[in-house]
């Protein structure tokens, strides 16, 4: 039987070992974006981190600005999360280094939207847009957002169930978007909301069946946060001051402690008995989403 954590070690995660895949528009690489918020916090409290995204180059710098927090700490590997052989690949680099995984973060994401399409439009313009994203738009979104990170999942349960045995590891993480739970009828449509909304259910899934091996699957839902995709400085970005004091609850982006410090907490033992849970660090945004707020931009869920 596992043994309770000790009160003082609740939230260390020293020693233990991450995996957090990158999300495409955090520049290809991770440098800047949300994923490189969770792999400095990760870092700077004693986790060995892998970043896993398309480009080596980006990959390396980030790597290197993580040595600069804990040196050692930080390995990378590039790779396309959308194809299976890549994955097989994964698995076997990490299989040279670590015997387990304490911690997979899904973060990646590919976010594509459609031209506007309110319900306060004409019919005609109405049906235009809402048919315009093609095929291969719905094809390209499943892939990434929910097809990899199911894969992914998967194909690291060996790994997952090692850790799971030593008390509060054998923790996934599956980031999607406040959308999932909005239906306003003022925003864009795409198959990037409905390919993330496939996401949280099969992290539901998942979750159900590996309860007899441990192993812990939880959804967090990051509100605005400043990053290279949404920087304060943009006039157009959801992290414009002026734009996030309208559709923000509590009027202002997130603090980039606040999203680490939900991390650090799933990836200890502090939450080993949480599995299965939706979690939004999103300063109440998903409270008011639904709503038809005329200064919520397209695109914003």
């Amino acid at each position: 039987m596992t043994s309770s954590p000790k009160v003082e070690n609740m939230f260390s995660v020293e020693g233990r070992v991450a995996l957090i895949t990158v999300a495409y528009h955090d520049s290809g690489g991770g440098a800047g974006g949300l994923g490189a918020l969770m792999a400095e916090g990760l870092v700077a409290n004693g986790a060995r981190v892998y970043l896993v995204g398309r480009k080596e180059d980006t990959l390396k710098v980030e790597v290197s600005r993580l040595d600069k927090i804990s040196p050692g700490k930080a390995r990378h590997f590039a790779m396309d999360i959308t194809v299976e052989e890549d994955v097989d690949k994964l698995v076997k680099f990490i299989e040279q280094y670590e015997d387990s995984l304490d911690f997979l973060v899904n973060n990646a994401g590919l976010s594509i939207f459609g031209p506007p399409a309110s319900y306060l439009d004409p019919l005609d313009k109405l049906q235009a847009n809402l048919k315009e994203p093609p095929l291969e738009t719905w094809k390209a979104c499943l892939a990434t957002n929910s097809w990899a990170p199911y894969t992914l999942t998967v194909s690291f349960l060996h790994l997952l169930a090692r850790a799971a045995q030593k008390g509060g590891r054998g923790s996934v993480l599956f980031i999607t978007a406040s959308g999932t739970q909005s239906w306003n009828p003022n925003l864009k449509f795409s198959g990037y909301i409905s390919t993330r909304v496939g996401a949280e259910h099969i992290a539901r899934i998942l979750a159900a069946k590996l309860t007899p091996h441990r192993i812990r699957v939880n959804v967090v839902v990051p509100g605005i946060f400043p990053s290279i995709a949404t920087r304060p400085d943009d006039p157009q970005g959801l992290a414009y001051p002026n734009t996030v004091s309208h559709i923000v609850p509590f009027k202002r982006a997130g603090f980039p402690e606040e999203l680490i410090g939900t991390i650090i907490y799933l990836a200890s033992a502090a939450s080993g008995y949480m599995t299965g849970e939706r979690i939004a660090v999103d300063g109440g945004f998903g409270l008011i989403s639904n709503g038809t707020n005329k200064f919520l931009p397209d695109g914003a869920l």
